[in-house]
């Protein structure tokens, strides 16, 4: 195809081609930080030589990118399951402490902390 761009009478279409693949493909393809040099580019051939020599380097950097992102959700929904387990100890806590100090039964502790009845009746058997 860069040959038969690169015919004489296919000025135009060069031009045209290089200017959409500066504009709409490297944006959509290529990391953020490459988009600048490919916009400096004037003739097709510059472009292509430079995909050429960058482009075998994209797939890495998307699977580090992917991976760093995996890591950051990972840690957001660690940190969140750590507050829904600290919360949820907490609740067990305040039960344990309303079977100790007061007459309540199983339903009100239940009312009063969210608990079903079932995790109640569990955590006075444990007691």
């Amino acid at each position: 195809m860069v040959e038969w761009l690169y015919a004489d009478d296919q000025g135009d279409l060069r031009r045209a081609f290089t200017a959409w693949l500066k504009r709409v493909w490297t944006p959509r393809q290529a990391p953020e930080e490459e988009w600048q040099p490919f916009e400096r580019l004037e003739e097709l051939q510059e472009v292509y030589d430079m995909l050429q020599e960058r482009t075998s380097q994209w797939p890495q950097r998307w699977k580090q990118e992917g991976l760093h992102e995996g890591r950051q959700e990972g840690l957001h929904e660690g940190l969140h399951e750590g507050r829904r387990e600290g919360r949820q100890e907490a609740l067990h806590e305040t039960a344990r402490n309303l079977m100790r100090t007061t007459n309540l039964d199983d339903a009100a502790i239940a009312r009063a902390t969210g608990l079903s009845i079932e995790e109640i009746t569990s955590l006075r058997n444990e007691m």
